[in-house]
């Protein structure tokens, strides 16, 4: 089935993308379901400020139809006709409507002895110059649907201008946002009877639809034109979901008349639609529309309910139609102009009244730039009114126009727009494979999960907008594309003077699926992460503030490592070993975004003894240089002095040493962690295997300060501290940690009072960095029974104190264990890398307010992650370079 867009079409029903149009059938039923409280006041209706009503997105039909009131019975709890000029109060929530309905469907039906008309308005704002329903006489009955704004308490109004019995039922509500979203199709006729010379469908008989195979799974209502053909007699007919009948009609016939009107009507779970007469006839469907679980990906219209507000009334001499229509004229009206969401306006929902005709005749409104149609919406005859609701695209202008086929006056009220969302220039942009980040207009750029294979991409633009795909003009409908692994689409939108160019990649197979969030505005910038870095794919990748992955290139092993260097390359690192580096021959890469292999970082083997390098960290310095830890493997250390069992006078450690090196690679500095620290300092050694060496230090972090000393701040996990080397002097200026388990300090440097942290201070840290006086670091707390954190302290080097400023516990109380990193930014905002804990990216304001985040779905985990400025590379530049695979040593 190929989509196609509504624009340029008429939607000539009676409550399309409403509910079903139920014309109360004339015999009172027993209610199956609860009815709602019903009261009657013939006070006047003071008027109150417009309903604040956000833009209903979602849809919910209620199956079967449920009846809130009937005068005739007292169903609802009023008896007898509602008299002229009072006004029933309906409380909904008594009948079980959910507190986040906005807006409910009503067929709302009058039977009166005169002419007089209902108006249904939400009760707080009064009631407006408008109507609903327009009663014939002899008790005739005459339903149209309503879409009745709710107040915040879920009442609605209806105001009888004569005296009327009112049946109302409820076919279903809308909220904000839910679970269901109107989805239109070419018209598709499901359903003939009469093809073939085939039999009328008998009376009393359930006549089953089967709509398998031409909407999709999921879907919980369609929209169609429903026609009776050669009735036997007068009667009813009804549609309804297959397996419940309801006490109610769509449509009332006489003998041997051919009679239509358009439905939204619940569907089985199966697919089935079902209608039902009380005479034998024929039915015809004709599919127009459905509604769909909601797409996982990109815009949908909504629809902004309107209490009402007059468009046109041709009996006055008031704008724009000053006169009677003759036969055969055409006017046209702009029905949202003004309003706030005239530009995005797809379609509006109108109510038309065809009053004081000279004769029998029709009323057609369609957008004003196609030709007048064959089919109407309105039927009206002499000496009688005729009011139907209708939702009609609107022209490239933004016009719908009317056309009567008889002299006659007509009434327009606007009841509803339908428009898609705030800036976008388009009512749908979807793929047929998973796409993410979630479609905003301010997003460019998104990932495909294309599986190597083509894709269809469906886009409806709206009124005034062209697109370009791959820079190829195209109208609309569904595109298909290639979807081999890396490859590129560009959609171009452009309206007026706006332009939107969108991204899509097709992200290769392994490529980690990620849901972004953002609840406030972050700061626009480069988020660079490594993924997967424990067994599977993995991969580099750069994320913009949206969540789109911009540049990725897959690697040769998983990693855990990546770093930005100045001249805008990336340098990343293998995982060189389960706990820290042990591979002698093996370094951090440099890569050209292309993944080309620039340059290799390999620690420097000392005093004979093997340097592994190490992949928690590297330092870019100055002129060329930088900086790289590696864990040496030392034998013959007495380790009695450890705290705990398990050590002897003849163990084995794996010691922490930093190795600076000029720009061609040499070793100018070195450091030796166990020169500066004694074994009874550790709080927290760890054995990792049995009869290996043991992990006294653990140092996981290396930073430079921003101070030009070339002093480099150190975190070391298991000393459960962070503190500041001397470059100079190679001495320790401070340590920040949690109190060791003995005073002494071989180093002799000042451990920092910790002031303001309820928990003491940090248990083993990762990532410190050091900012001016501010210390920012990930407090993993491991083995603590508690969440890992996001600190910062404010170093005092004269009081010798830190002083806790602020604290972000992980998500759900999590622990990340071994992993997670703190980037702060000069304005005070800062990203956090949880590890394992999802979601494994957030960042927060300076207030500490969360404005982003991304998650990993299912699950997985980062070692760590970098805000990068937006000035670091420009997107085009990512874009060119990103997919492929980073070449290996």
């Amino acid at each position: 089935m190929i989509l196609r867009s509504m624009r340029g079409r008429a939607l000539f029903v009676v409550g399309a993308v409403l509910a079903t149009s139920i014309v109360a059938i004339v015999q009172p039923v027993t209610p199956a379901t609860a009815a709602a409280a019903a009261s009657v006041s013939c006070a006047p209706t003071p008027a109150g400020p417009d309903a604040d009503v956000p833009p209903l997105a979602s849809f919910t039909a209620q199956e079967p139809p449920q009846r809130l009131v009937d005068t005739r019975i007292g169903t609802g709890g009023v008896t007898g006709r509602v008299g002229a000029g009072c006004t029933m109060r309906i409380d909904a929530s008594a009948a079980g409507v959910p507190t986040a309905a906005e807006a409910l469907a009503l067929s709302v039906t009058a039977l009166a002895t005169e002419r007089g008309y209902l108006t249904v308005f939400p009760c707080a704002s009064g009631r407006p110059e408008t109507s609903n329903v327009n009663a014939r006489t002899n008790q005739m009955p005459t339903p149209n649907l309503a879409i009745a704004l709710l107040d915040d308490d879920g009442t609605v109004c209806i105001f009888s201008q004569k005296a009327a019995h009112l049946v109302v039922d409820m076919t279903g509500w809308w909220t904000a946002d839910g679970a269901t979203r109107f989805r239109s199709i070419s018209p598709e006729r499901v359903e003939d009877t009469r093809l073939g010379g085939g039999a009328a469908v008998p009376a009393e008989t359930n006549h089953e639809i089967d709509l398998s195979g031409i909407v999709p799974a999921g879907t919980s209502a369609v929209v169609a034109n429903l026609t009776v053909a050669r009735p036997a007699g007068p009667g009813y007919v009804t549609a309804f979901p297959c397996g419940a009948t309801p006490a109610s009609s769509n449509l009332n016939f006489l003998a041997g008349e051919a009679r239509a009107v358009a439905i939204t009507v619940g569907i089985s779970n199966d697919l089935k639609l079902c209608t039902r007469s009380n005479v034998a006839h024929h039915v015809v469907v004709d599919l127009m529309g459905f509604y769909e679980p909601t797409p996982q990906f990109g815009p949908t219209a909504s629809l902004t309910p309107v209490a009402g507000t007059r468009l046109a009334d041709s009996r006055t001499a008031a704008a724009p139609w000053t006169s009677r229509f003759g036969a055969g004229t055409v006017r046209s009206l702009r029905p949202t102009a003004g309003r706030a969401d005239d530009s995005q306006a797809t379609a509006v929902v109108v109510n038309t009244v065809a009053t004081g005709a000279s004769g029998p005749g029709h009323v057609s409104i369609f957008p004003c730039d196609v030709d007048v149609p064959s089919t109407s919406v309105l039927n009206f005859t002499a000496g009688e009114e005729a009011t139907n609701l209708a939702v009609v695209d609107l022209s490239a202008d933004g016009e719908i126009c009317f056309y009567a086929s008889t002299p006659v006056d007509l009434v327009v009220d606007l009841f509803g727009v339908m428009a898609a969302p705030s800036g976008s220039l388009v009512e749908h942009l979807r793929f047929d494979a998973h796409t993410w980040p979630a479609y905003s207009p301010a997003a460019t750029d998104y990932a495909v999960e294309c599986d190597d294979a083509p894709v269809d991409l469906e886009l409806d633009p709206l009124v005034g907008t062209t697109m370009r795909v791959n820079n190829v003009p195209v109208s609309g409908g569904t595109i298909r594309l290639p979807g081999d692994d890396d490859r590129l689409t560009t959609v171009s939108l452009r309206r007026g003077s706006t332009t939107q160019m969108y991204y899509f990649r097709c992200v290769p197979d392994g490529f980690p699926r990620l849901e972004a969030n953002r609840p406030g505005t972050p700061t626009p910038g480069w988020y660079l992460t490594l993924t997967g870095m424990t067994g599977g794919g993995s991969f580099a990748v750069i994320l913009d503030e949206y969540g789109g992955p911009v540049w990725y290139k897959r690697l040769d092993r998983s990693g855990t490592d990546i770093e930005r260097r100045s001249d805008g390359r990336i340098v990343w690192v293998p995982n060189l070993g389960s706990r820290y580096g042990i591979e002698p021959d093996a370094g951090y890469r440099a890569i050209s975004l292309y993944g080309t292999l620039v340059d290799e970082y390999i620690s420097y083997d000392e005093g004979g003894v093997e340097h592994p390098t190490d992949h928690h960290d590297f330092v870019e310095l100055p002129n060329g240089r930088y900086a790289l830890i590696s864990y040496p493997i030392v034998s013959g250390v007495d380790l009695t002095a450890l705290p705990g069992n398990g050590w002897t006078a003849n163990d084995t450690i794996a010691d922490n040493v930093i190795q600076e090196f000029d720009a061609n690679g040499n070793v100018v500095w070195s450091w030796t962690l166990s020169d500066h620290f004694g074994y009874d300092e550790v709080p927290y050694p760890v054995r990792w295997d049995a009869g290996g060496p043991v992990d006294v230090w653990h140092m996981n972090a290396l930073t430079a300060t921003d101070d030009g000393s070339g002093d480099y701040i150190v975190t070391a996990r298991h000393l459960d501290a962070a503190f500041r080397v001397d470059r100079v002097t190679d001495q320790i200026d401070w340590i920040l940690g949690a109190l060791p388990v003995s005073a002494p300090q071989l180093s002799g440097a000042p451990r920092l009072q910790i002031l303001n942290d309820p928990l003491g201070g940090p248990r083993r840290p990762h990532h410190a960095q050091l900012n001016g006086d501010v210390v920012t670091l990930f407090d993993n707390r491991t083995d603590m029974g508690q969440a890992s954190r996001a600190v910062a302290y404010r170093i005092d080097t004269v009081a010798e104190t830190a002083t806790l400023l602020w604290s972000v516990s992980a998500p759900s109380g999590q622990t990340a264990f071994g992993l997670g990193s703190v980037d702060p930014a000069g304005d005070g905002s800062f990203v956090v890398g949880w590890g394992p804990v999802q979601p494994m990216i957030q960042e927060f304001d300076a207030n500490r307010n969360l404005v982003f985040e991304v998650r990993q779905l299912p699950g997985g985990q980062i070692y760590r992650v970098l805000k990068e400025p937006k000035a670091a590379w420009s997107a085009s530049q990512l874009r060119a370079a990103a997919g492929g695979i980073a070449e290996a040593p």
